[in-house]
């Protein structure tokens, strides 16, 4: 089992007071700090199956060690407590370990630095690095909430969709247009010259754009809750209201055979798992975003990609999709997502074999 150097003392008593949470993998480790545990992409069901799993065995000094671990998010850390990093940065520089850090933000700029393994959730295909790997977001398997059954192939493609877009005329749909559409006309105009500077534009850019397609095209069924907010944003502000945004949502993924997935602030969809745990064919509005596992899973198998670039054909690849497959392939796609959420991407699976094979085999590199 491979062996981490934590410095439990050290990041447990700076996350108590920075406000900063464990991650998941290290919280069994690291005890303290459970009220910190709160941070949006670390569930609390998650916390429960890691615990149960000894991927790796936490050391007390870096002499013992084959790596050093820093169980805190980087992009929190790198925003608000520089100097934990730099505690980080040095202890492994000291030892001449490698450092593994955590970057489950939206950001998508490299880390800098020598001799770091970043686990992520957000980057471009294009400028992933060697020494970066995809993670799945630590979503809820759907199933665990409501029953979905698998569906038959309905005589028109349905697709659904529940999020924020830019069709509510509010003052704070108004700010966020000003504030995003200011750089995706940058972006728009870069693409000209670059093509893939117009994968960079706003989630809230690809969105509203797809659904007007969508809601413009004959021979699909568009089953849309559009929604002037993130999620999570409203509900913080109104918990009362938590639990029938999450029913609208669930809801919509029951009745569709098909769901959007496109981009949020990050260049990755938290939606896309969620949607794979339910059994259904993800729609990906696909921005240069690797997945993870690319080079095992074939997602082609079970989903349906539509370049960014050409948004205005949504309707059609969705139309000659549904038109190719028979009910069985459907129902047989349907099966392979769930299939693969379950094996392969659900969190605390991914982190089985994250620790126990992918990352002892880079270390030993």
């Amino acid at each position: 089992m491979t062996k981490y150097f934590l410095d439990v003392a050290y990041c447990a008593d700076q996350s108590v007071r920075t406000g900063i949470p464990v991650l998941p993998h290290a919280r069994y480790y690291v005890r303290g700090t459970e009220d910190d545990s709160s941070y949006i992409f670390l569930r609390e069901d998650i916390f429960k199956r890691l615990e149960s799993i000894p991927l790796y065995s936490a050391v007390e000094t870096t002499e013992s060690a084959d790596a050093v671990l820093m169980p805190l998010d980087f992009s929190a850390v790198h925003r608000t407590a520089p100097h934990i990093e730099n505690h980080y940065r040095n202890l492994a520089e000291k030892a001449g370990l490698p450092l593994l850090v955590a970057h489950f933000g939206d950001n998508t700029e490299d880390v800098p630095g020598e001799n770091l393994i970043i686990l992520r959730y957000s980057k471009y295909r294009s400028t992933l690095r060697a020494n970066e790997i995809l993670c799945p977001s630590t979503s809820a398997d759907l199933c665990a909430e409501a029953d979905f059954p698998i569906l038959e192939k309905p005589k028109r493609p349905s697709v659904g969709f529940v999020g924020m877009s830019q069709k509510s005329d509010t003052l704070g749909r108004l700010r966020r247009m000003f504030s995003y559409g200011k750089r995706d006309y940058m972006l728009s105009g870069l693409s000209l010259l670059s093509p893939s500077a117009g994968y960079r534009r706003s989630g809230l850019y690809f969105r509203s754009r797809v659904l007007n397609v969508l809601e413009k095209t004959e021979g699909v069924k568009c089953d849309f809750i559009q929604r002037n907010f993130w999620g999570r944003e409203f509900t913080a502000r109104r918990e009362a209201n938590k639990v029938r945004l999450r029913q609208d949502f669930l809801d919509n993924v029951a009745r569709n055979i098909y769901l959007l997935c496109i981009r949020g602030a990050g260049n990755y969809s938290i939606r896309f798992f969620e949607i794979l745990s339910a059994g259904r064919i993800p729609v990906i509005i696909d921005t240069d975003a690797p997945l993870p596992m690319e080079d095992i899973i074939n997602y082609r198998s079970f989903c349906l990609f539509v370049d960014a670039k050409d948004l205005k054909q949504t309707g059609r690849h969705i139309i000659e999709h549904h038109a190719s497959f028979d009910s069985d392939a459907l129902i047989d796609m349907q099966l392979k997502a769930q299939r693969t959420f379950r094996e392969k991407l659900r969190f605390d699976v991914f982190s089985e074999r994250l620790f126990r094979e992918t990352l002892p085999a880079m270390l030993r590199k």
